[in-house]
């Protein structure tokens, strides 16, 4: 799949498996390639990277069930020019809803749309000040929700769960 307006490249082959349930459904190794380009702000040396690709199927919950099998877990931000990591202790309800535990000092809000799986939420860098949103996926195979979110120049990750 060509990317950056030609001047890079996601190359793989996916293996997909018909297994029923939520179960890993889909992997592979792909190659991602983006050419240097010194008037870019993400990147501008460009990369190649190796990563795995897992998936998996995704089943909405019924009406009073969570997206994922968690209560009481921590979300975690980083990169993304982040000085240190964010650690937040996070209560997920049963109609998925998130509470933050304790003082929410970055301003963390987090959603979960229950009929796809995605993630999306915001928070505030500590020492930028610079409001920042994230947005990712929820793994029901792994418990967990994991994402991106881009930082002045440098791209970051969240990990919900694990």
């Amino acid at each position: 799949m060509p990317l950056y307006a030609g001047k890079g490249a996601v190359l793989s082959w996916v293996s997909f498996t018909n297994a029923p349930g939520v179960g890993t459904n889909l992997s592979a190794s792909l190659v991602w390639i983006k050419l240097a380009n010194p008037t870019n702000l993400y990147y501008p040396g460009g990369f190649t990277n190796l990563v795995d690709l897992v998936g998996s199927g995704y089943v909405a919950p019924t009406t009073g069930h969570r997206i994922l099998n968690l209560t009481n877990t921590t979300l975690i931000l980083a990169g993304g020019n982040l000085a240190t990591p964010i650690v937040s202790a996070i209560t997920l309800a049963s109609n998925n809803t998130v509470t933050v535990a304790g003082p929410n000092t970055n301003n963390l809000k987090l959603t979960f749309t229950s009929s796809s799986g995605a993630i999306a939420g915001s928070f505030i860098d500590p020492v930028s000040g610079r409001t920042n949103s994230f947005k990712g996926a929820a793994r029901q195979n792994g418990n967990y929700g994991a994402g991106e979110f881009l930082g002045t120049n440098q791209s970051g990750y969240f990990l919900l769960g694990q």
